[in-house]
């Protein structure tokens, strides 16, 4: 439970709020700071990008897409709160969140082909400005931007079912890395290429220093972003078991998965699945009930939607 003395009007508390996923509290906030500094005078308040940033992940979260894109656009919502400072003077100087978000309202406005354009002309705007910088801190920084655009291609491209173009990006992408990739993998069954898919998450599991075999669990005293991997890489070999009808072994490995906290919506789908496959339909059901409960926002996608109906 929350009291309001807990979060006093800052832009520090807006951030709290969202992170605990108080939504309409924060979105208030922020139009009650918006509104304090339109009216001071002076320096008494000052507001920086953040604050629009803030207002326009709120709408995004809870789904409202149409008042998100005013936002992100226009600086305002529908109560015609404008944001401050106003319009962003250049392409430098606004976070790159909200880029981030502009390329992706597209897709859950329902044009996912708008959304793959407008990160390829994000990639290639930022891509063009790296070559006028020295700045290693901030080279550094653009090849994380880039990174995580060129994730956002290929989410979107299988998405959109182009999953040719969406191997060709990941293998271009994990190649410039050195390093393996589960997405690979992950299209690769997609396209029916288990074979090749097997391959690419044993070369994974090899270069990480990972057991090769697919019983292999979690480990509670694991760091977390070595959990991460662990976590993914479990994912991806409950996917090869799924795709080979072994149910019984996918779902074995999955349940410490599922209670780690590190599962992706497509790990607790696969489970459920293989819980309905191995006669565990309460536990089917119960953990994409779970699932949407948790994270509505990312949990009602079609996939999830259609298996708790069919359950």
């Amino acid at each position: 439970k929350f009291q309001s003395s807990d979060f006093p009007e800052s832009e520090d508390s807006v951030k709290r709020l969202i992170d605990a996923g108080r939504y309409r509290v924060a979105i208030r906030m922020c139009r009650q700071l918006i509104e304090e500094n339109n009216k001071s005078d002076g320096d008494k308040i000052k507001l920086g990008h953040c604050i629009r940033s803030h207002l326009a992940v709120c709408h995004f979260r809870l789904g409202e897409y149409e008042e998100a894109r005013e936002v992100v656009i226009n600086g305002s919502d529908s109560n015609n709160n404008k944001t401050v400072p106003p319009p962003f003077s250049s392409f430098e100087s606004q976070p790159f969140n909200l880029h981030v978000m502009r390329c992706e309202l597209a897709h859950y406005l329902g044009d996912n082909d708008e959304a793959v354009r407008a990160f390829f002309q994000l990639r290639e705007r930022i891509t063009r400005d790296k070559e006028g910088t020295s700045s290693s801190s901030s080279s550094k920084q653009t090849l994380k931007h880039l990174s995580i655009i060129n994730e956002k291609i290929v989410s979107y491209l299988i998405l959109g079912s182009k999953l040719r173009l969406a191997l060709h990006i990941a293998s271009k992408a994990a190649a410039a890395a050195k390093q393996s990739s589960l997405i690979c993998a992950k299209i690769l069954l997609k396209m029916g290429d288990v074979k090749r898919a097997r391959k690419k998450v044993e070369e994974y599991a090899k270069e990480k220093s990972f057991p090769l075999s697919s019983s292999s669990s979690l480990k509670t005293n694991e760091k977390k972003e070595y959990s991460k991997e662990r976590a993914q890489l479990t994912e991806m070999r409950a996917l090869l078991l799924t795709a080979d009808s072994r149910f019984e072994d996918a779902h074995k490995i999955l349940s410490p998965l599922i209670d780690s906290g590190f599962a992706s919506m497509d790990a607790i789908n696969n489970y459920a699945i293989c819980s309905l496959f191995t006669n565990k339909i309460a536990v089917a059901i119960q953990s994409l009930e779970e699932c949407v409960r948790e994270d509505p926002f990312q949990g009602l996608n079609m996939a999830i939607v259609q298996n708790l109906v069919s359950l």
